[in-house]
This record gives structure tokens, sequence and C-alpha cells, in this order.
């Protein structure tokens, strides 16, 4: 029995298979409302990415878990595996960017609840049209990034994580730095 390989050109191409209406996020960040809320979940996902980017470009392995766990991802510091959770904006709002650290589905009969305190270790806020990162250790249930800050965070997108890990108590990882038994004391300004 013979064989006759396929060639390129006899079988039409299959169609690219996109989610419906995602051609509509191609005018990002200039979105509607209504886009902006169908969308919700890829924007989310794209805010997860650009942390997992900057993560591993500082050489800080990222394990991404899935959706229905409650955090986002395990960060791999040389001293502690950490707890990453990721909100990510896309509307400014009075001169700033405003991030609701809650979890839950509004809709759903629990609605939004507050995280338990030691639900995470590190937060990450991320103002995505501006494709800019602050991480904090703070658990607060509200955050706002200024527009008089954001220069600051995007000039120097480390200086935010390096602070949130020495008010954790670690050090920052570096090609010198000691795994730490002991918290040490910070040494770098803090980041308002």
């Amino acid at each position: 029995m013979t064989f006759q390989p396929l060639l390129p050109g006899l079988l039409p191409r299959p169609p690219l298979c996109l989610p419906p209406g995602s051609h509509q996020l191609w005018s990002f960040p200039e979105l509607s409302r209504e886009d902006r809320c169908r969308h919700a979940k890829a924007l989310g996902l794209a805010g997860e990415c650009l942390v997992d980017s900057l993560l591993l470009r500082y050489g800080l392995s990222v394990m991404r878990l899935p959706e229905f766990t409650a955090i986002d991802r395990l960060v791999l510091h040389p001293a502690q595996i950490l707890r990453l959770q990721v909100k990510t904006t896309t509307v400014r709002q009075n001169g700033g960017w405003c991030f609701n650290a809650h979890h839950g589905y509004g809709r759903s009969p629990q609605g939004l609840r507050p995280y338990e305190p030691d639900a995470f270790d590190l937060l990450a806020l991320v103002v995505l049209p501006e494709n800019a990162v602050f991480f904090t250790a703070e658990r607060r249930s509200r955050h706002r990034v200024r527009d008089t800050e954001l220069a600051m965070i995007k000039a120097e997108p480390r200086l935010s994580l390096e602070a949130a890990f020495w008010s954790l108590g670690l050090s920052v990882p570096g090609p010198d730095a000691p795994v730490l038994d002991a918290p040490l004391e910070p040494d770098v300004p803090s980041i308002p």
C-alpha cells in the first residue's frame, strides 16, 4: 500500500481559533466598560504575565497555579517560597490607579470577600496600560498607585519588590546574597 504525503497548499488552512470578540482587545487600552468586563479574564492574565516577566528577569522562578486556587503564583525566593496575589487594573481614577484586594465574584452567593490575613505573602499591583507593577507586602483591602508614583515605579521596577522583601524580613536575591535564617533590618528607603 502506498502513502502520499500531504503537500502544502492542497488542504485549506484551518481557521484561527480566537475567543469570540477578542479582536476588540486590539484597541487596548481604549476599551469600553463592556469590553473591559467581557475580557476581564484575558486582561487579568495579561497582568499576571507581566508580573511573571518581571520576576523572571530578576532571576526569580515563578510557578503558575490553577485558577481555582486561592493565590495566583508561587515565587521561589532563595530563603522561602512566597505566595503571590496579582491584582490588575486598566482604568485610571481620580489621579491614580485603584486596586481592591478581594476575592470571589460579585454575583455569586458569597460575593466579594476580603482575603484572610495569611492568604498571601506578596501582592503585585499591575497598572496594565502603563506596563507597571508595584509590589507590596501590605495586606490592606484597598491600594492606590498615584500618577506621581508611576514614573518612579516604571523607572525602577525592582525597588518596590526589594522593599516588599525587606518588609517580610527577606534579603534581596542577588549574585552574592546569602540565604537568610533570620530577618535583617532594611537598608533601603521605603516606597510610599
